[in-house]
């Protein structure tokens, strides 16, 4: 199959992704997936094939929970709690952000797997950014590797 143009490989893409991840890609908004696009067709270049398996999942989030509580010393049930120990909001407050930013996941969604309210995550983020903007916390580096290794 030969794709002409840009519009064709693009539609392509997405109508592969839908079929190869299905309904684990519902809780993507279209920015996500527009996002993932992008990035698989970087990846591929001029090569316009099936994607593989698993670009993203719900595995990766699993991943990303457990990177975030083990990489500072804490569990997954307590990123996920109700602790108020600062360094551990901090670190929650984070987790929403790169779920958000870097997933493209709602706040509802993000409040969802987390076990919080959305206007919980939408705080936290508007605090992160109160945070960025007066230079006090800058956003952490997804470990892609770690994240999306199957």
């Amino acid at each position: 199959m030969r794709l002409e143009t840009e519009a064709q490989r693009r539609h392509f893409l997405v109508t592969s992704l839908t079929a190869v991840l299905g309904r684990e890609a519902s809780f993507l908004s279209d920015a996500a997936r527009a996002k993932i696009v992008a990035s698989y067709s970087t990846q591929i270049g001029v090569t316009y094939g099936l994607p593989p398996r698993a670009i993203i999942h719900s595995g990766h989030i699993t991943r990303l929970l457990e990177y975030m509580a083990i990489s500072k010393g804490y569990t997954v049930a307590e990123l996920r709690g109700d602790s108020r120990n600062q360094p551990l909001v901090r670190r929650r407050m984070e987790t929403y952000w790169l779920l958000t930013k870097e997933f493209g996941l709602s706040p509802t969604r993000v409040g969802k797997i987390m076990g919080k309210d959305h206007t919980t995550i939408l705080h936290g983020l508007k605090k992160l950014s109160d945070l960025r903007d007066c230079g006090e916390w800058t956003p952490p580096v997804l470990p892609t590797s770690e994240i999306t290794k199957s």
